[in-house]
């Protein structure tokens, strides 16, 4: 068998998992406390944009960006990693700057803000 027809094939059942997944979503909202429904991903999602995760990833990239741009004389690649590395490590101080901003306009222009984070307070 060609690699080419197995890697399609894998892929294609993959695709065929990562459907019937989704298919199952819709079904888990409407039963019993769709309130708490998707508590657990929201808040793995929110430490993940404002946490230290962030920080950590974009640290690393920005070392491995030096390495590529000293060691291996990689002038381009080296300061595109570390310019990525630098936004990544940025990204949790804009996350929170910018929900802060668009919820403070919001209300100013006489809008109901709602957040699924109940810490979050706009004033």
């Amino acid at each position: 068998m060609n690699v080419s027809v197995t890697r399609q094939a894998f892929f294609a059942f993959a695709a065929v998992l990562v459907m019937l997944g989704f298919l199952a979503d819709p079904a888990l909202a409407q039963g019993g406390n769709v309130t708490n429904a998707g508590q657990g991903l929201l808040n793995t999602l929110q430490t993940a944009i404002t946490g230290n995760i962030g920080l950590f990833i974009g640290l690393a990239i920005v070392i491995l960006g030096l390495w590529t741009w000293i060691i291996k004389q990689e002038t381009g690649a080296g300061i595109t990693m570390i310019i990525g590395g630098v936004l990544i490590t940025l990204a949790p101080g804009l996350f929170n700057g910018v929900r802060s901003f668009v919820g403070n306009a919001m209300q100013g222009f006489g809008g109901n803000v709602r957040t699924v984070d109940p810490n979050v307070n706009f004033n």
